[in-house]
């Protein structure tokens, strides 16, 4: 059966709208807070909104730190989607290709990344508990730190056997995050999950752009366009 080529295009570009809303959401810091005006002023009485459930009074561990590491499954599993996004994109890439017969092998640039199969490791681990190692690296995926520099004074609760916590800060200011990826092998850590995303990302880019799926004037195309080549067909996304 013949491939509809509007179709694979308008699908295509709303993974790559997907893609982009994912890494936007994965770069904005934690910034909502709730007070708690029963303590009394000058200590931490800012619950750190992680979701939108209510906060739970707590008495944990009073200290002053410039970062903590803990588990944060939501964020954890929003880089994993993102990793499977970036990874799965190659199978509408591939849909076009083969749909306009053109002379380039979507499998063989896939291969040809490391970063991109580091996403496939990650998103394979999600989905089957195991990864391949295409990408030799044995990437797993850490806890995520949150830069607590700016946070004042801060009162720490975990619970280990259901993963809950609770962050009270004095000063309610934005608090950035990250995750690292180590290599599961040695331990080694090989570097910030997000960047390696972009990256794997971004090694996308010439191949959108020399099989034309984003060309002619359709609206939605031109602005993909002017977000993901504002350096030129391998530039930088505007984010």
């Amino acid at each position: 059966m013949a491939v509809n080529t509007d179709k694979v295009a308008s699908e295509i570009r709303v993974e790559l709208r997907s893609i982009i809303r994912q890494i936007e959401d994965a770069r904005s810091p934690v910034s909502q807070f709730w007070l708690d005006e029963s303590p009394p002023e000058g200590g931490p009485r800012f619950y750190v909104m992680f979701d939108s459930r209510p906060r739970k009074p707590i008495r944990g561990l009073k200290c002053s730190v410039l970062s903590l590491k803990l588990p944060d499954e939501r964020i954890t599993d929003a880089y994993f989607s993102l990793a499977k996004s970036i990874w799965q994109l190659k199978d509408r890439l591939r849909l076009w290709v083969k749909a306009n017969s053109l002379a380039i092998n979507i499998e063989t640039e896939a291969n040809g990344c490391k970063f991109l199969q580091m996403c496939a490791d990650l998103a394979n681990w999600k989905k089957h508990g195991k990864n391949d190692n295409r990408s030799g690296m044995n990437p797993i995926m850490d806890l995520v730190t949150f830069d607590t520099s700016k946070s004042g004074s801060v009162e720490f609760f975990y619970e280990g056997n259901t993963k809950y916590k609770e962050l009270i800060v004095s000063n309610p200011v934005s608090i950035p995050y990250r995750i690292d990826i180590t290599n599961g092998t040695n331990g080694q850590v090989i570097g910030n999950a997000l960047d390696i995303m972009i990256t794997g990302f971004r090694s996308w880019f010439h191949v959108i752009h020399s099989i034309k799926v984003l060309e002619g004037g359709n609206p939605e195309a031109e602005h993909l366009r002017s977000i993901l080549f504002i350096d030129g067909p391998t530039g930088s996304m505007a984010l």
